[in-house]
């Protein structure tokens, strides 16, 4: 009888995995000394009224990695959470991790091809990407000091990707609808939320069988 042979254990992570890791630790390190909250490798902070989200993504077979800055007023999220009756929690946790808050306006990109690896390449990348993340933050944090100023921000990066994608639709009516219940204009909100059911469209975020444009118009008691 042959004697069946073992495999030596893994001492090191595949190259995939490698990649991968060593992009996000590379984020965390940069994150950390400025005092950024993580998630999954995701950092994520609060300037003023906004909360930034650092989303990175790695493909090790292309050598690629890439990051994106998303943006949103922090308000909006809890008059959603108050909107759909949801408890108000007081960390920024779930305004990065919650299935319901707003996915905010990307604001930021970066990206890098053709890296063998985990190397010193990817480092130096890494801690120019999040540099420039950081500074487009502090920047916009700066400028959008108000939410009128927020929501003209928002409406000229839809149109832009709207231009840029004449297939795609608007994304902006929920934060749109929000904005009204934040100004406390009910029946403004009211009015945009069944123009969004006439459309077909729902709102989404569903909680115990309703969508966020039918708990609007329920709370305006139409």
């Amino acid at each position: 009888m042959s004697e069946v042979p073992t495999l030596d254990p893994i001492e090191h992570p595949p190259p995939a995995q490698a990649f991968e890791q060593a992009l996000l630790h590379g984020i965390a390190r940069e994150a950390e000394h400025r005092g950024w909250h993580g998630l999954d490798g995701m950092p994520y902070w609060r300037q003023g009224p906004l909360v930034f989200l650092l989303l990175p993504l790695a493909d090790a077979r292309q050598g690629h990695a890439r990051l994106s800055l998303s943006m949103k007023w922090r308000a909006l999220d809890r008059v959603l959470w108050r909107t759909l009756g949801l408890s108000l929690p007081e960390d920024l946790r779930p305004h990065a991790a919650s299935a319901h808050a707003l996915p905010g306006v990307t604001v930021y990109r970066s990206a890098v091809s053709g890296l063998d690896g985990p190397s010193e390449a990817l480092a130096r990348w890494v801690a120019l990407s999040v540099q420039g993340a950081a500074d487009a933050a502090a920047r916009l944090a700066g400028g959008l000091d108000t939410l009128p100023r927020y929501l003209a921000f928002s409406e000229r990066e839809q149109q832009a990707w709207l231009q840029r994608h004449p297939h795609a639709s608007s994304s902006l009516w929920q934060e749109r609808v929000l904005a009204a219940l934040l100004q406390q204009d009910v029946a403004g909100a009211a009015d945009l939320a069944r123009a969004r059911l006439a459309a077909g469209e729902c709102g989404g975020f569903r909680v115990r069988g309703h969508s966020l444009f039918e708990r609007v118009l329920a709370l305006a008691g139409t």
